[in-house]
């Protein structure tokens, strides 16, 4: 490496050719880079609206989130769960790893919840509804 040193002390012509060579490689390189080194990246989620009129939050939470939750939890694929439950609206987050395909997600959360909240299914109170946010 010192004999690179010398001989850029000694043409200096040769260090400024040097250095724009480096900078033109960089810059091809920079201007070249294809859209798929940095992607659009959507999150797969899907949110469940329950709701029974009326009811206190407590209630809500007891017999509908907590249900909701537990039926889901079990599902391949989930990054993160979250729920809240208000005066006779629950809401369940369920977001998944981003490898997991948001149509057979919504689908599997379908099936789950369908086989803990039965009623709903049929058309009673309470009802549930599903929102695929990719």
């Amino acid at each position: 490496m010192q004999w690179l040193a010398s001989l850029c002390i000694r043409q200096p012509v040769f260090t400024w050719v040097l250095m724009l060579v480096f900078v033109v490689i960089g810059a091809f390189g920079y201007f070249s880079l294809g859209v798929d080194q940095f992607p659009k990246i959507d999150f797969p989620a899907i949110i469940v609206t329950t709701t029974e009129n009326g009811a206190a939050p407590e209630e809500i939470e007891t017999e509908l989130t907590d249900k909701v939750e537990g039926a889901v939890n079990t599902i391949s694929g989930i990054d993160e769960l979250r729920s809240t439950s208000s005066q006779g609206i629950s809401l369940v987050i369920i977001s998944f790893n981003l490898d997991k395909n948001p149509d057979v997600a919504a689908q599997e959360v379908r099936d789950h919840i369908n086989n803990v909240l039965p009623r709903a299914a049929q058309g009673h109170r309470p009802a549930h509804r599903l929102e695929d946010r990719p």
